[in-house]
């Protein structure tokens, strides 16, 4: 790629390079602080029986509780506006949960979830992803331990 930034001194109308840098994570660790580690090094957590409460797309109020982790596993939440419950089922595998999202058996599958939990700090926070199958929009998940 060549970059015209309109000038003639400094990088000019040079081509600027690619750098690419490769740390192991064992590497990676000395040049981080100790919140840093935390976030990056947390161990993955499989929650049992616990309420979270946090948001869809950042701006969207949600409770979720987290009934069973087995073989498959459900996840109930609901919009903390209308308190509809909706679930998501699916299996972990490799302490991820990858959820399917179904409003109606008639109306199939909705949505696609996948989850991660983590220990920080004693609490249990979840993070994930959730895709719209129909217009394919993504949105984020953030949960947080009651």
């Amino acid at each position: 790629m060549n970059y015209d930034w309109e000038y003639e001194w400094g990088l000019g109308k040079h081509d600027l390079p690619t750098i690419t840098i490769s740390l192991s994570f064992k590497d990676l660790k000395e040049y981080l602080n100790d919140n840093s580690k935390e976030l990056l090094f947390a161990p993955l957590i499989i929650p049992q029986n616990k309420l979270f409460k946090g948001y869809i797309g950042g701006k969207y109020p949600i409770s979720a509780l987290v009934k069973q982790a087995s073989d498959s596993t459900k996840i109930t939440y609901s919009y903390d506006n209308n308190k509809i419950p909706i679930n998501w089922n699916g299996v972990i595998d490799k302490n991820k949960y990858f959820l399917k999202e179904n409003l109606t058996a008639a109306a199939g599958v909705r949505a696609q979830i996948e989850l991660s939990f983590f220990s920080i700090n004693g609490k249990i926070q979840g993070v994930g992803t959730w895709k719209d199958l129909k217009n394919g929009n993504i949105l984020t998940i953030e949960l947080f331990e009651e």
